[in-house]
């Protein structure tokens, strides 16, 4: 294991990858899902109260790393109206499960519950943006995840402890950004989807 002071640079990872997503943002040639990412930016809020609850100490840089990025990101779709992503029910149905996942948190005296609860939160948020990934990789920036998934890397090897609450938000960024790296920089969704259609044509 390394020093736990190396969360600084996670976090440092985590604002340079999504400062390059919001200029990207800016610059309509990213088009964030404005769900995901208003949910990104207020569930590490809870992830941050599980933690310290159970004593967490460095590793709640990133979790606090990953909701103030975000809302600059939230902030740059909100003033570039080029990076407006129109947004479907499924991706408002995901809002509100994600949502209702925070409901449950507060009537729960479970710390290790509440982070579990705000993770499967987190990844409901991400699923809007996880599927239009899928169709429509060009309109993401690969660079943020790819960041997002080394500060991840980097954190987990700091924890000295293997309690819930140290690893488990790490493991779940890693898992998700890593899913989403994937997806857009080498376009897997597009590639599988047009190999179908052109299968289901030779039949």
């Amino acid at each position: 294991m390394i020093n736990e002071k190396w969360v600084l640079l996670s976090a440092l990872l985590v604002f340079y990858g999504n400062s390059t997503y919001a200029i990207s943002t800016l610059r309509g040639k990213t088009k964030p899902n404005r769900v995901t990412w208003i949910l990104w930016t207020f569930i590490p809020i809870i992830v941050i109260a599980g933690q310290i609850d159970q004593q967490v100490k460095w590793q709640v840089i990133l979790t606090l790393s990953a909701g103030i990025s975000s809302f600059f990101v939230l902030l740059a779709s909100l003033k570039s109206n080029k990076s407006y992503w129109k947004i479907r029910r499924l991706d408002y149905l995901c809002g509100l499960l994600s949502i209702l996942a925070i409901l449950l948190w507060l009537i729960t005296d479970n710390p290790n519950l509440a982070i579990l609860l705000s993770i499967m939160a987190n990844f409901l948020a991400a699923t809007p943006t996880i599927l239009k990934s899928i169709r429509y990789p060009r309109t993401e920036n690969y660079r943020a995840y790819s960041f997002a998934s080394l500060s991840a890397i980097i954190t987990l090897l700091t924890v000295n402890q293997w309690t819930f609450p140290t690893y488990s938000f790490s493991l779940y960024v890693l898992f998700t950004n890593g899913i989403l790296f994937l997806l857009i920089r080498f376009e897997l969704g597009t590639k599988v989807i047009n190999t179908t259609k052109r299968l289901i044509q030779f039949d």
